[in-house]
């Protein structure tokens, strides 16, 4: 049993230094090899990482052709890698070492397996906070109802917290698109492609760390389109597969899609931009997502009341207004 584990990462100086110590600590375990994928930072941070790692055989820095994200960095790593699964983390986040040892042997007895899902926690500031997306009982469900259920936006989109067979993913070709949230749909293919049960490990494994600079943490029209894009890619493929096959329902894209353009206002809200820039960006959430979401629909959750008045209203200061404290 090996594992490869992909650490992309772009002007990110304050972070390499526990990121690289981490990655040494992890080799002290057997078959794991560190990739560091560089897109396009500056010499300055890849010759601070070599002082580092020094000559560590099995901790490899490369760095993309130009500055495309962290989707088409990860698929350096996983075109470079050598080891049987795949692993993804962010520069700012950590795994618990302590328990890395269980999980290597958990995975040596699933190893038939393709995906292998685990157990993490969030924090923000150094500070714990509730982890609602660690759903375990949606990733154990069938088939049909997984599919289903993330398309619905009811499971987590990030590819962090899962572990990837690289055989799995050369077979069908999944790899990221460019920009950003490129998660979703790289997600979506693999539970798509993968018909069989999901184990999960349930010790804590992954520790995620939203810092204030992450990109998961930033909103620019950039992380608009990326995110619309990843659902109009969900969109378009469903319809072609899943529904045309009955798998699901017209329905349940349609759910998911208000509920990913009612977190985009969300977000929006949150944001610390100016009301010019939300407006502006308002406006441009509503021109990408009115355009394939039907506008006839029954409210049903509190995200399709957010969709519902932005159709009707059309005006961030009264949304704004309306849903201020989401």
């Amino acid at each position: 049993m090996s594992i490869s584990i992909i650490i992309p990462f772009f002007k990110a100086r304050i972070f390499l230094k526990n990121a690289s110590k981490l990655s040494i600590s992890l080799l002290n375990l057997k078959n794991v090899e560190i990739i560091f994928i560089d897109d396009c930072s500056n010499s300055e941070d890849v010759n601070y990482l070599k002082k580092i790692v020094k000559d560590e055989k099995n901790i490899h820095i490369l760095s993309t052709s130009s500055n495309s994200g962290p989707g088409i960095a990860r698929n350096l790593g996983i075109n470079k890698a050598k080891n049987k699964w795949i692993m993804f983390l962010d520069i700012d986040d950590s795994l618990l070492i302590s328990n890395f040892t269980k999980f290597i042997k958990f995975v040596e007895k699933n190893s038939s397996d393709n995906l292998i899902y685990f157990k993490h926690s969030l924090s923000s500031n150094k500070k714990k906070i509730s982890n609602n997306n660690y759903k375990p009982k949606l990733i154990k469900l069938d088939y049909e109802n997984r599919i289903k259920n993330f398309i619905r936006l009811e499971m987590d989109g990030c590819v962090i917290f899962t572990l990837f067979k690289r055989s799995f993913l050369n077979k069908y070709k999944i790899r990221f698109k460019k920009g950003y949230n490129e998660d979703i749909f790289f997600l979506y293919l693999c539970y798509f492609f993968n018909k069989e049960k999901i184990k999960i490990f349930n010790y804590l494994l992954y520790l995620k760390n939203y810092s204030s600079n992450s990109i998961t943490n930033t909103f620019t029209i950039k992380h608009i389109n990326g995110y619309f894009a990843a659902w109009k890619d969900i969109y378009k493929h469903s319809k072609s597969t899943l529904i045309k096959n009955k798998i699901i329902m017209k329905d349940d894209v349609q759910y998911g899609l208000r509920g990913a353009m009612a977190f985009m206002i969300k977000r929006l809200i949150r944001s610390n931009l100016s009301i010019y820039k939300k407006s502006i960006n308002f406006n441009m959430i509503l021109k990408l997502f009115l355009s394939i979401i039907n506008k006839n629909f029954e409210i049903k959750t509190k995200y399709d009341k957010i969709v519902y008045d932005c159709i009707h209203y059309k005006n961030y200061k009264l949304i704004n207004k309306k849903f201020h404290g989401l």
